[in-house]
């Protein structure tokens, strides 16, 4: 295993212990660390490599195994995976032990609740680095705020945005061709 590979595993597995709010809470420092830190990756394909994670079916994760494959290739996918996986599947697994047992009294109570306000915080600080790596000119800003515009007011389906920008977007590259 590549020197590289091996720092962006360890790097993963300790990322996946303060996951709180899954992968998009993690998003900003992730960041730090695969571009600002060890220039592994730039802005750009950063946010690229995350936004072709979003458009897919699955969960968040598959994100962890697409930059594992961009940077040690299919080793680099599975090695990643597991490392970001496995000790956040390890520490569910003792929280939900946790929870039968402890559910209701006042200590577990008062934890579960303080959780909800840096989950929030966590993905709204990861909502805010996306939208400021990616609305890089006036075209993304106009979409990006038309977007945030439809889904708070209208509550409009993420995914048919994603098909709707897709199209035009397609469109338009296909328009610049001809």
């Amino acid at each position: 295993m590549s020197e590289t590979l091996l720092s962006l595993t360890l790097y993963l597995t300790v990322l996946s212990l303060f996951a709180v709010g899954g992968l998009n809470g993690m998003l900003p420092e992730l960041h730090r660390i695969l571009v600002d830190k060890e220039g592994w990756l730039t802005t750009q394909q950063f946010s690229e490599l995350f936004a072709l994670c979003q458009a897919a079916p699955g969960p968040n994760s598959i994100f962890i195994s697409v930059l594992g494959f961009e940077i040690g290739g299919l080793i680099g996918a599975l090695v990643t995976t597991v490392a970001f996986t496995l000790p956040a599947f390890f520490i569910a697994y003792l929280m939900m032990r946790v929870w039968v047992v402890s559910g209701e009294q006042r200590w577990f109570v008062v934890i579960r609740k303080g959780l909800t306000p840096i989950t929030v915080g966590l993905i709204v600080s990861s909502a805010w680095f996306i939208a400021e790596t990616t609305a890089v000119d006036p075209t993304n800003v106009i979409v990006t705020c038309v977007a945030v515009f439809l889904i708070s007011r209208y509550r409009t389906s993420p995914a048919a945005l994603i098909c709707v920008a897709g199209i035009f977007g397609g469109s338009y590259e296909l328009f610049l061709s001809l």
